[in-house]
């Protein structure tokens, strides 16, 4: 009776046989194997939204640098030396301040508020609102700086208000220096000094006409003389016993069919330096006022290169004469493949290859993620992306 019921006890006990083993087993493994498929997709779209974000920043931080750059300059101005499809060299500016205080003697100026940074090397320059003289920008070049006790200003002239200037800077040039605006409808540039004996290189421009519509249809007025134009661009050599210079173009409309108007443009000088100043000469704060605007500038050139350790493109930056550029950021896409496209534009809208000329810009910028991401069954690869946008030059 006993080895009955112990017979039946065995045989109804729990358990798992050899073949419920091996089908929890395949299904365990055919499970743990989906995980671990989802997990390595899950891994490489992490990845590759974590390069795309990477690629999407560099391009926008190149774009805007660029943007930035070229919102301050004026083409008109001078701001802008050279362009290409990859690269330009531009005055950047590099920090602004206020005119607080001035050198009794010397041509040095305390500057209050300044943001940014302030070189004096040969690559940086400067330009001040002189209220007393015609209310200009004078352009000059840096070419000292100090603390305020060592500048010899160690207050600016507030009323009744002292504070140390943030720093002292001697600015050479400004005597002389035409005026680059003009009143009336065309815009009269000139480069030079304005000086007895020296000469002077003018550019007239207007949006509705070419260089080469000022022509003889066009009136030159140099004082009491009148002649006709030849192009844009002429010069005008000062007499050695004049004392003031005056320049006007006029334009009447009956002479051309896209004009609705006459046009006139002016720009004289009343103040000649009688005394033949050197390069570098003079006191940029000869008729500036305290109050007056500060801006410091450096040349800079920016481009896409490439790495010669990585073999990979990136932006760049040359300060000055420098040999070699600055790495910014990137990476970016070959040359060929235009990681970098820069295409100007005129103020009648048609792409221009004269730095003179630029009122607009349209910046290309396609990059490629600095990480690779895993493909499966191919090698990896970095991801790409592309921006756009235009830009218009300041003036």
């Amino acid at each position: 009776m006993c080895k009955k019921e112990s017979r039946r006890r065995r045989t109804g006990e729990s358990g798992f046989t050899i073949v419920e083993l091996l089908v929890y087993f395949t299904i365990a493994v055919i499970v743990i194997a989906g995980v671990y498929q989802l997990l390595i997709g899950q891994n490489r779209l992490y990845i590759k939204q974590r390069e795309i974000q990477d690629v999407r920043t560099s391009i926008r931080a190149a774009a805007n640098l660029l943007a930035f750059e070229f919102r301050h300059a004026s083409a008109r101005h001078g701001d802008v030396h050279f362009i290409s499809s990859d690269s330009i060299s531009i005055r950047s500016l590099q920090a602004t301040g206020v005119v607080c205080g001035l050198h009794a003697s010397l041509p040095r100026a305390g500057l209050w508020g300044l943001t940014g940074e302030l070189h004096d090397t040969a690559d940086d320059s400067a330009l001040i609102y002189a209220a007393a003289k015609a209310d200009q920008w004078v352009q000059g070049a840096i070419v000292q700086a100090w603390s305020a006790s060592a500048g010899g200003i160690p207050n600016c002239d507030w009323a009744g208000d002292a504070v140390a200037p943030d720093i002292v800077v001697q600015v050479s040039g400004g005597l002389g220096t035409p005026p680059h605006d003009s009143d009336g409808e065309i815009l009269i540039e000139a480069s030079g000094r304005v000086q007895q004996g020296s000469t002077l290189t003018y550019t007239a421009s207007h949006p509705a006409l070419t260089c080469e519509e000022f022509d003889g249809r066009a009136l030159l007025k140099i004082d009491a003389r009148v002649e006709t134009m030849n192009g844009c661009e002429f010069e005008i050599s000062i007499p050695d016993d004049a004392v003031k210079l005056k320049l006007e173009i006029q334009i009447e409309s009956d002479n051309y069919s896209q004009l609705s108007d006459d046009l006139f443009g002016i720009s004289e000088w009343d103040e000649l330096d009688l005394v033949p100043q050197e390069s570098g000469d003079g006191n940029a704060f000869e008729n500036v006022e305290v109050g007056a605007p500060f801006r410091a500038f450096r040349r800079v050139t920016y481009g896409i290169y490439q790495d010669p350790d990585e073999g990979r493109y990136w932006l760049g930056r040359r300060v000055g004469s420098a040999g070699s550029y600055e790495r910014l950021t990137g990476p970016l896409r070959a040359p060929q493949d235009s990681g970098l496209h820069l295409v100007f534009y005129d103020v009648t809208g048609s792409t221009t290859t004269n730095p003179l000329d630029v009122r607009m810009v349209d910046i290309t910028v396609r990059g490629e993620s600095l990480g690779l991401v895993p493909r499966a069954g191919e090698a990896p690869s970095a991801q790409q992306d592309t921006l756009t946008i235009r830009v218009s030059l300041r003036g």
